[in-house]
């Protein structure tokens, strides 16, 4: 009984561990991604103006 009452008590923890690493982790992936499609979106900005320009 000692068992059963243990494991969801558990589980919840483990989940909300989970759940606080992912968040942990997600955050710089989430900022790189960020920069990455900043720094894309200039580079089609600017390949964009070039060609304006050039024509």
């Amino acid at each position: 009984s000692l068992i059963q009452i243990l494991t969801p008590q558990m589980m919840m923890m483990l989940s909300v561990l989970l759940f606080l690493t992912l968040r942990l982790l997600s955050l710089p992936i989430l900022t790189v991604v960020m920069m990455r499609t900043m720094s894309l979106l200039t580079r089609v900005k600017n390949l964009l103006t070039l060609s304006l320009i050039l024509l």
